[in-house]
């Protein structure tokens, strides 16, 4: 799949997404709407009930006010609004007042402009709390809420200490049933937390549709990175087939050359021909065998098939062996190494075959990527539980942007028109996958153009303690 293709999916893939997210959105917002519409009926078919419940109390208290503050004794006994359903009275209630006959006498009460709900608020408040509890809880409506009573032409409120200024989003307000020019009383009620309590009542649907954007976007996320990982790969398999087929045709067009030579009946036979032929063909074939040894690594790491041979090594004698492999390969650049061993006791748990194959690679590609008379300096030393080894060259140097990607399998550091180093781009890899396996890390120091400081750090006993 080429980039156009790519980029063709990643864009339609988005406007899916985007389109299926805002879906999800507005169908959220369409709920509580209705949530919100339906809480809104419910709360009016609620308080109908409510202010019919009040104008009953609103004309006990009216009696009550005139019967208990204006009407003679009688028999001993002070008249009360009992007597009403008695019929010891007639009480008429008009126009704000009460107007009641005793004995074919009328009386009116003397202070028609302030609603008797307020002679005594502690009760009319414990009244209309109980009231609207009850009612709230007959219709399943589980949710908290304040009230006041406001008296428009006085202009005052039943309860100074609650605001009186509620949200618009959470109030309701009802006005009194007995309102006349006189009297303009409203109760006003709101909730404070009508919005978390419309959410509560999607809060499944709610989860489940925020649960599903999210695993949208995060499968979208995966899908969009596996494709563009894969791509990336597939790009760095085809440089790697093409760099292995050269990497192969080589020593193989090498071997055949010999060989040809050594049957060539024309040309003479001497002992040093044999021996020089035969020189170039085991070395030929001996780097035949290491590639596809890298190889066979590369697999075996992968499949995490991996078995460590541990057992007590002298980090520094294997380092030694190392340099002295790879001492002709170094002069034939003008170049030096130098080994400082800066510890008395260099005894680890290790493998040391992979160990040495570790080292090897390291120093390996502090040549490739050297000018002539590089400079190499490898040293050991103890860093609290564990071994470091430093390998520093002053090669061409690492990127930042390279430096995150050069352990990835296959990656190699580009080298602009410059392809004279040779590799499958599996070494680095190889390197930190045995290092992880024996518990340790590896880390780089690098600039472009001054060199680069590898550092691997080996745990002295695996078996007790690791380095990462």
């Amino acid at each position: 799949m080429n980039k156009r293709k790519i980029t063709f999916v990643i864009v339609g893939a988005g406007i899916v997404l985007i389109a299926i997210v805002v879906l999800q959105l507005n169908w959220i917002k369409t709920a509580v709407t209705v949530k919100e519409q339906d809480f809104n009926s419910e709360i009016r078919k609620v308080f109908s009930s409510v202010m019919q419940n009040i104008d009953f109390y609103e004309k006990e208290r009216m009696q009550d006010r005139y019967l208990s503050d204006y009407l003679p004794m009688k028999s001993g006994k002070r008249l009360d609004s009992s007597g009403i359903y008695q019929r010891s009275y007639v009480a008429k209630y008009r126009n704000g007042q009460i107007q009641i006959n005793v004995g074919g006498m009328n009386l009116n009460t003397p202070n028609p402009f302030l609603n008797p709900v307020f002679d005594n608020r502690a009760k009319t408040v414990r009244f209309i709390d109980s009231l609207i509890r009850y009612r709230l809880a007959a219709n399943n409506l589980k949710i908290s809420f304040q009230f006041n009573v406001y008296d428009r032409f006085n202009n005052i409120y039943l309860i100074d200490s609650i605001n009186q200024k509620p949200d618009r989003f959470s109030s309701y307000i009802f006005p009194f049933l007995s309102n006349d020019l006189v009297h303009q009383l409203y109760l006003i009620v709101y909730f404070p937390h009508e919005k978390v309590y419309l959410f509560s009542q999607i809060s499944i649907m709610l989860v489940m549709s925020s649960l599903l954007i999210i695993s949208m976007i995060f499968i979208f996320i995966y899908a969009i990175g596996t494709i563009v990982k894969q791509e990336r790969l597939a790009i760095m398999k085809n440089d790697f087939i093409n760099n292995m087929t050269h990497e192969f045709k080589t020593p193989i067009s090498t071997i055949s050359l010999a060989c040809q030579a050594l049957t060539d009946e024309d040309i003479p036979k001497t002992k040093d021909l044999y021996d020089t032929y035969i020189k170039i063909i085991q070395d030929e074939n001996k780097r035949l065998g290491s590639m596809a040894e890298k190889i066979l690594q590369s697999a075996i790491i992968e499949k995490a098939e991996m078995n460590l041979n541990i057992m007590e090594i002298n980090i520094a004698e294997v380092i030694t062996d190392v340099i002295r492999s790879v001492e002709i390969q170094i002069k034939q650049k003008n170049g030096t190494i130098t080994f400082n061993n800066m510890a008395p006791d260099l005894n680890i748990m290790a493998d040391p075959v992979h160990i040495s194959n570790v080292v090897n690679n390291l120093i390996d590609n502090a040549i490739k990527y050297s000018p002539d008379k590089l400079e190499i300096e490898v040293s050991v030393y103890n860093d609290k539980k564990c071994t470091v080894v430093s390998i520093a060259d002053s090669g061409v140097g690492i990127s930042k942007n390279n430096q995150k990607k050069i352990f990835d399998k296959l990656y190699r550091i580009p080298t602009g028109n410059v392809h004279q180093v040779k590799g499958f781009g599996l070494g680095l890899t190889y390197v930190k996958a045995i290092v992880e396996r024996h518990g340790g890390k590896i880390s780089l120091e690098s600039q472009p153009g001054k060199g680069t400081t590898f550092f691997v750090f080996l745990p002295r006993n695996l078996n007790e303690y690791q380095c990462n």
